[in-house]
């Protein structure tokens, strides 16, 4: 468990605002806003085993961006043209 997992799940369990996640322990989340309800350790431990990996998030990228380029060509214009409008060329 990283800060950066322990942030992604809380916003996954819903809890968008109003806290801080100090370290890389579920200790380390201090409520600035004290919310009606606050996720057990293990509901945050679930939460992380959900999110996709690095990989997952690696190739979902490139099929967004294949999407993108094929619309964009079916639009008229070409590959590189299309490239450049979605910032990777």
């Amino acid at each position: 468990m990283n800060n950066k997992q322990i942030c992604e799940a809380l916003v996954t369990l819903g809890y968008q605002t109003g806290w801080v996640v100090r370290g890389d322990t579920f200790e380390g989340i201090e409520w600035v806003i004290e919310p009606e309800i606050k996720p057990t350790k293990k509901q945050v431990i679930d939460a992380i085993a959900s999110l996709p990996t690095d990989e997952q998030k690696q190739v979902e990228r490139a099929t967004k961006l294949a999407s993108a380029i094929t619309k964009l060509k079916a639009l008229g214009l070409t590959e590189t043209e299309a490239k450049i409008i979605i910032g990777i060329e």
